[in-house]
């Protein structure tokens, strides 16, 4: 069998586990495995799911990824990624789904719904704003400046790591707004907004979608997805593709000297001719992992990403230490850019940073038995976070911690090793969380 033949056998099974997934999880959220297929979907989008197709149909910007022995090991991987989360998930979900609904045992919080929520607003509109002003002064996102990019004082490491909380938070709010009325206001949309323009002025394309994402999971969570929601969606994924990457561009060609509001507004005047064909074509190349991977996959055979393999390798070493000792003290603490070394180890600079994946991350460390393990351990955790957020999210306040750790686990890393350190931290925030509120009694002793 040729490569070429092996390619497009292997395209078409990530095309119909993608299908497969999407018509599981449409039909609502009504078990972990619903939970598991949404989220699957979403990942899929990153993986051999455009560029390849476009390649076959005789698209000249991929066809050179076909009948090359390297591509061929790309798609095996995330083949390989896919049905391995597919398996773990189906082997364990009946022993996870009894252990939560039977033996784990939550208390609720002491504290008035509409309380919680308002505090999970403010704390949400609270990090958007903080965002805004750290990305527009050069100390958050691909604008950030070069001091604080390579040696970041404590309070902005915090910050970084705290950002994810406030997104928890917002996660959350909109599960309750949901599961409550369904109706949003002006505040509501007030955050939204500030949460898009947080993307934009980061300039990273994730945090424009992310926002759209969320309302649109939250809604199906609670049966209130409309053809607004889609809409809403497919718009937010153009919108940042069209406007993001020219900021890139600007920041670039002007030697990183503009500010990212000024990059925002010119990027806006600029694109106002720019065709769909340009657009779609930027949207495929950024959204896909499949040229990079395939770029770094052969770059690996020529040994030429031995310090961007090294860092992996140590960063699984380091992962409690990662995990709990603060750059206060600990200074010299390595910095989580790996996709800096990787553009370096490329390229010669490190002025960018890529990723291939996190399947081909593992991949590079340890073949295809670090890919299965990765991906069974990854569908374990997205298993038991579906279980806990169908038990619990009909009242999400009163559930807050767990949901946060339900939340935060099922959002993967491009780096697993990043992720396992997520999850340490998550599983202390949430035991402390409990441990705190019940010392000034503001957990029910019912459990549930």
């Amino acid at each position: 069998m040729s490569d070429s033949t092996l390619q497009f056998i292997l395209m078409c099974i990530v095309i119909v586990l993608f299908i497969f997934s999407c018509f599981i999880a449409i039909r609502g959220f009504r078990s972990s495995t619903s939970w598991f297929c949404m989220v699957f979907s979403i990942s899929v989008f990153s993986q051999a799911l455009f560029a390849f197709p476009a390649a076959f149909i005789g698209n000249s910007d991929y066809t050179w990824m076909i009948g090359r022995e390297v591509s061929t090991t790309y798609l095996q991987v995330v083949v390989l990624s896919m049905i391995s989360l597919w398996a773990s998930h189906l082997l364990t979900r009946k022993k996870i789904s009894f252990w939560v609904n039977k033996k784990l045992k939550i208390p609720q919080l002491k504290i008035q719904d509409k309380n919680i929520e308002n505090i999970a607003y403010f704390f949400s509109l609270g990090g958007s704003i903080i965002a805004i002003f750290a990305a527009n002064m050069g100390i958050y996102g691909y604008f950030v400046e070069r001091e604080f990019l390579q040696n970041p004082p404590i309070w902005l490491d915090l910050f970084r790591k705290s950002l994810s909380l406030f997104v928890v938070f917002y996660f959350i709010l909109f599960i309750s707004i949901y599961r409550r009325s369904g109706s949003l206001n002006v505040r509501h949309y007030l955050l939204i907004s500030l949460w898009i323009m947080v993307g934009f002025l980061s300039a990273f394309k994730l945090q424009v979608i992310q926002p759209i994402i969320i309302l649109f999971v939250t809604a199906w969570m609670t049966k209130r997805l409309t053809i607004i929601h889609h809409l809403a969606l497919g718009f937010s994924i153009i919108l940042a593709y069209s406007v993001v990457e020219p900021m890139r561009e600007i920041a670039v060609n002007s030697y990183y000297s503009v500010t990212p509001y000024d990059a925002f507004a010119k990027s806006l005047t600029e694109n106002n001719g720019a065709d769909i064909d340009h657009i779609i074509s930027r949207l495929i190349s950024r959204l896909d992992y499949s040229s990079t991977a395939i770029q770094v996959l052969t770059a690996d055979r020529f040994g030429q990403i031995s310090q961007y393999k090294d860092r992996i390798i140590n960063t699984y070493k380091l992962i409690p230490f990662l995990a709990f000792i603060p750059r206060a003290f600990w200074p010299e603490k390595p910095l989580q850019d790996l996709g800096r070394v990787l553009y370096n180890d490329l390229y010669g600079s490190d002025i960018s940073a890529i990723t291939p994946s996190g399947a081909i991350a593992s991949y590079l460390i340890g073949g295809y038995i670090m890919v299965i393990f990765q991906s069974t351990l990854f569908g374990m955790f997205l298993t038991f976070s579906g279980s806990v957020l169908l038990k619990y999210h009909i009242y999400p306040m009163r559930y807050l911690p767990i949901l946060i750790l339900a939340i935060s686990i099922s959002m993967g890393d491009t780096y697993f090793s990043y992720y396992l350190i997520k999850v340490l931290r998550v599983l202390l925030f949430t035991y402390l969380c409990y441990f705190v509120l019940k010392i000034f009694h503001k957990v029910s002793l019912n459990y549930y």
